[in-house]
């Protein structure tokens, strides 16, 4: 039986450009990053910040993030470009 399931078109985009720049990090690296996206919780436990600085960061463009639904969540890819720009 397959299950199908209704979202909006914008999740769809966010989806689909997602596995392209999976995709494509892994074409340009070699390696496939396997980790599921973070929560807001993860993030902000992994930099040891609040949620609500994390929000900041994320409104201000520095950590991009994408919604499945209602949400929020971080390519580790993303989190770790942060961490690296702050070096």
């Amino acid at each position: 039986m397959t299950n199908i399931a209704l979202i909006e078109k914008d999740e769809l985009f966010q989806l689909i450009k997602l596995a392209v720049r999976s995709e494509v990090a892994e074409l340009k690296t070699g390696a496939k990053d396997t980790r599921k996206p973070a929560t807001k919780k993860e993030v902000a436990e992994h930099l040891e910040i609040s949620v609500a600085t994390l929000d900041r960061l994320t409104k201000s463009g520095q950590i991009k993030s994408f919604n499945i639904g209602r949400a929020v969540k971080y390519n580790w890819e993303a989190v770790e470009a942060y961490i690296n720009s702050k070096r």
